[in-house]
């Protein structure tokens, strides 16, 4: 899929921000006596949301019980009165979500003796100043301890495997800060960033309306550090669970790092004499001993590493790779692809398609939504973008443009995804006019684009057209391409299964034997493509009436794909069903049903509801309980098989053939010969309109009329029948061929009935 260029940097601003919250907390304050109406309750929401923006207010302990069990993502605090609290804590105490318990009363002495048996209460207060500090360290307790750290050993750090190990949050963030460093913000984003903290609660309103007057780059230090209102210290010593850590730091400044430095002069509080390291700051971790037993205190010895440290390249390095896009807004909404944020990727693209005036900006974020939509198979979404983006180029761009083709090329590859050929096939034809009026004649890009409308053609039971279009794409390509070239190998592989459909195996073989000689020369044994080869001339030996061949070549994908793709994976149920099709032919038809069910289990987890391949699934299935002479069981699969089909392929598609034959054989067996005629003549309708002469799909329309007319009595149109079966056999299989067996089988049953038994038993 190709990202559409953009025709102008995009602007450094993004649109208003949304109304979202800024903390992942959830404060439940409960008291009977709360009047939000008064002003002082007014005063107390107020300071409370200067912590966690969201409150919610209870008059009664099962309203702050039904808060909490409703809010599942959310850390949750809870303020309580005395009187409430010696009722609800036993209540609420053992939720996992529930962090603290603050206990907001008019006599801290009454409830001193009580508190101390539960360990979440932290603290109980008279004044609401007390709770908020309390609330103001926990918040900021809980931020510090989620912030994650990765320990790599120095020779793991080479390792690719290793790297993908590594917490997710260092890469996101490291690209994160590249992106934000790289953004130029003016007077806009200064506004917008302070209404976000308004709206949030992010800090008091006094220092948001400071930061919105005084702002300027040097002071960022001063304007986060004044709003620090606790150490770190402050009752650590109520959580029995901590350690205590010294850190060691050893900082040479003669070497390359990552960029430190004192923050002394900078602060808002002129006691506090701390080092500030940059984002991504990496160390080496030296010893680490115990230096007080008895109060669980550790030393701990880090060094400062270097920038041109070889591990830490490769690591930086692998990063590099994941910032991609002309602007850092894109690269952000690029990264979130990466990370599988697609949802924010979205919410990102469409900020930036709203924001920008650009059309040529427009049409690349069309792109990249519709990018995101096929990766997560929201195919109808994905066309919306494509056809929005296809709108915004043919009006600003030049009728032959390349970006042209790129769009049709990506909507079509979406219908055909959904299984609408004739949509799909539309598209690439659009398509293949830009290519052929813009490119040289053995372009590789018009191979590619010959090939995607044959393999619609394929798709359709269109194969003439299908082969046409499939030799041209060969041509180019063995013009332009070494002879082990892997897009040979797709080739001859598309052409091999054409001929396989127009029944000429001989021809079909050897087109899928050269794609496999192919493969044996650059590719891994266990590569998945060798699967594909397998399969179809597996295919190939099952209609010649090989079936130990057949098997064993369907039985070596089998083993290729359960070890490469996931166990839903689409080609996982074409290789079940393939062995189901070798044991349903060989009569061994529990084994048939088996894998059929397999292959029907994973179609309907992968595909739309109307999915012509799950038509096939359903016939298969149909198929297997008609041989078994289980009648009953298999009108509701091909009934299924017949309402995909007509809702999902043209009037004259082989697959409709293969429902109205099925259907056909369903009445037939169950005494209802008028319908099952009706059935059978639609199929043979379709195979005069679309096969040529002699296709052996002829003779099973006419072994089904004839069939049915033996049924009736009719045997003269039976024998009739049967006879040009057997006609088009001599001519269309070899001579060993099931099929033929079957043909002078019918005939000699007609003779049979007709009391002729001389001339029956010739047949038999």
């Amino acid at each position: 899929m190709s990202e559409s260029n953009e025709n102008a940097a995009a602007s450094s601003n993004i649109c208003q921000p949304r109304q979202c919250m800024a903390q992942n907390y959830l404060l439940v304050w409960v008291d009977g006596s709360i009047d939000e109406t008064n002003k002082d309750c007014q005063d107390t929401l107020a300071q409370l949301k200067n912590v966690i923006n969201n409150v919610k207010v209870c008059t009664q302990p099962d309203q702050c019980i039904q808060v909490l069990n409703q809010f599942d993502r959310e850390r949750a605090f809870v303020i309580t009165s005395g009187s409430f609290g010696q009722h609800l804590v036993p209540e609420i105490h053992g939720m996992p979500k529930l962090d603290a318990i603050y206990i907001f009363c008019g006599d801290k002495s009454r409830h001193q003796g009580w508190t101390q048996n539960w360990t979440k209460i932290k603290g109980v207060s008279t004044n609401v100043k007390e709770i908020c500090q309390a609330l103001q360290f926990a918040v900021k307790q809980r931020d510090q301890n989620s912030i994650a750290i990765s320990f790599l050993r120095v020779n793991e750090m080479a390792s690719t495997e290793n790297l993908n190990q590594l917490e997710p949050t260092f890469m996101y963030t490291q690209i994160l800060k590249d992106n934000l460093l790289d953004m130029q913000h003016g007077e806009q984003a200064v506004k917008q960033f302070t209404a976000y903290c308004r709206n949030n609660y992010c800090m008091s309103l006094t220092n948001i309306n400071r930061f919105e007057k005084e702002y300027r780059a040097e002071l960022a230090i001063w304007c986060i550090e004044q709003d620090k209102a606790l150490g770190l210290a402050y009752s650590a010593s109520e959580n029995v669970d901590l350690i205590g850590i010294l850190f060691i730091m050893s900082i040479d400044p003669c070497i390359k790092s990552a960029p430190f430095a004192s923050i002394k002069e900078k602060s808002y509080f002129e006691e506090e004499d701390e080092i500030l390291f940059s984002m991504h700051t990496v160390f080496r971790v030296g010893a680490i001993k115990e230096i007080d037993n008895e109060n669980q205190l550790y030393q701990v010895e880090f060094q400062l590493t270097s920038n041109d440290d070889p591990q830490l390249r490769l690591l930086t390095d692998r990063i590099r790779e994941e910032a991609v896009g002309k602007t850092g807004w894109v690269r952000l909404a690029n990264l979130l692809i990466k990370i599988g944020q697609p949802n924010k990727a979205e919410e990102l693209y469409n900020a930036l398609f709203e924001q920008t005036s650009n059309e040529g900006q427009k049409a690349a974020y069309c792109n990249q939504l519709g990018y995101l939509k096929d990766d997560q198979g929201d195919y109808e979404k994905a066309i919306s973008y494509y056809e929005k983006e296809l709108e915004l180029q043919q009006k600003n761009l030049p009728p032959n443009h390349f970006l042209l083709a790129t769009s049709y090329n990506n909507i079509a590859s979406m219908y055909h995804k959904m299984g609408n050929y004739s949509k799909a096939l539309s598209f690439f034809k659009n398509d293949l006019e830009i290519q052929q009026k813009t490119l040289p004649l053995n372009h590789p890009r018009l191979a590619t684009s010959y090939n995607n409308i044959g393999s619609m053609y394929y798709k359709m039971g269109e194969y003439s057209a299908a082969l046409s279009f499939y030799e041209r794409a060969l041509e180019i390509r063995q013009k332009t391409l070494p002879e082990n070239h892997p897009d040979l190998a797709t080739s001859y592989n598309n052409i091999g299964m054409v001929y396989h459909k127009i029944e000429e195996y001989s021809k079909a073989l050897s087109f899928h034997e050269k794609a496999l000689e192919i493969k044996q020369q650059s590719l891994p044994s266990s590569h998945p493509d060798f699967a594909t080869s397998y399969n179809n001339i597996g295919l190939v030996y099952n209609k010649m009436g090989e079936y130990s061949k057949a098997l064993s070549f369907h039985e070596k994908a089998l083993e290729i794909y359960q070890k490469t793709l996931p166990s839903n994976h689409p080609d996982l149920a074409n290789s079940y069903a393939n062995i189901g099709s070798v044991y349903n032919s060989t009569a061994e038809f529990s084994k048939a049903l088996t894998f059929f069910g397999k292959e029907l289990e994973i179609r309907q987890k992968s595909l739309s509801p109307n999915h012509s391949d799950l038509a096939t699934s359903y016939n298969n299935i149909g198929l297997v309980y008609h041989k078994m002479d289980e009648y009953s069981k298999a009108p509701p699969f091909h009934e299924k098989a017949l309402e995909i089909c007509q809702k999902s392929l043209p009037l004259s598609h082989p697959d409709l053939v293969t429902s109205y034959d099925n259907i056909g054989i369903v009445h037939h067996r169950m005494g209802e010969f008028s319908k099952a005629l009706s059935f059978y003549e639609k199929a043979l309708e379709i195979r005069q309109k679309t096969l040529r002469l002699n296709h052996s799909d002829f003779a099973t329309s006419y072994n089904n009329i004839g069939s049915l007319y033996e049924s009736t009595g009719e045997y003269s149109k039976a024998l009739s029948s049967h006879e040009k079966a057997l006609e088009i056999c001599q001519k269309a299989v070899p001579s060993n061929h099931l099929h033929l067996a079957q043909s002078y089988n019918n005939i000699g049953s007609v003779y049979d009935r007709m009391g002729e038994y001389s001339k029956a038993l010739p047949s038999h």
